[in-house]
């Protein structure tokens, strides 16, 4: 598959876990964030919250039997852990990001889709000196409803006066391919880590193990 970004004009990219490497910067700020409260978790639980929203988490923790006041008090906990860890060699571009971000940047228009709070996540692209190369961004604060909900890939279109068929989205998880896909994007899901059992669920146009792939593919 040759010619990926034919025709296109702009492109969408999720952020964590695709752009950057916070995935794993978030899995332990929630370790650190139950152990200074004394909270037992499995890591089971932590690993279902790759992909979600705020709300989708909170509920899991409430079923959980985590009170309202002591979730506030994990979520300060654990974004405080972030905060620091944002602030350390620690967040790096994945793979081949850089590499086609720079491809892109002349030719294209490019666009963040995340359910990541907007404060956090320009703090990040700043750090990283790659903030200037995104055009528009839809954060967390930007819907009512977030991924897989269709609301944030419908603010993206509708930013753009360009048909559908002239966006493509990257995405990492199934809940952004879901989003996007509900929009009718084409959508690419770049994750070597995910199983074909959750690709069945979400169903995404084509997939790739990194941006190094992705740009073979050009």
């Amino acid at each position: 598959m040759k010619g990926i970004l034919r025709h296109k004009q702009v492109i969408v990219f999720d952020f964590d876990g695709l752009l950057v490497n916070t995935e794993e910067i978030y899995w332990d700020g929630w370790k650190f964030a139950f152990q200074e409260n004394n909270i037992s978790v499995s890591n089971q639980l932590i690993s279902s919250f790759t992909g979600k929203s705020i709300e989708e988490v909170d509920r899991l923790l409430l079923n959980q039997g985590i009170d309202f006041k002591m979730l506030q008090r994990l979520r300060e906990f654990r974004e405080k852990y972030i905060i620091e860890m944002i602030d350390s060699p620690a967040v790096t571009l994945l793979p081949g990001v850089k590499e086609f971000l720079d491809y892109s940047i002349s030719k294209y228009k490019l666009a963040i889709c995340t359910s990541s709070p907007r404060k956090r996540l320009e703090k990040v692209l700043n750090s990283l000196g790659i903030l200037c190369y995104f055009d528009k961004i839809v954060a967390y604060e930007d819907t009512l409803e977030h991924k897989p909900s269709p609301m944030p890939y419908k603010k993206i279109i509708e930013h753009y006066t360009t048909p559908s068929s002239n966006i493509i989205v990257f995405e990492d998880s199934c809940s952004g391919v879901l989003s996007a896909k509900k929009n009718g994007l084409e959508t690419h899901c770049v994750n070597k880590f995910l199983t074909s059992e959750h690709l069945k669920i979400c169903l995404p146009d084509f997939c790739h193990k990194s941006f190094y792939e992705v740009m073979n593919k050009l």
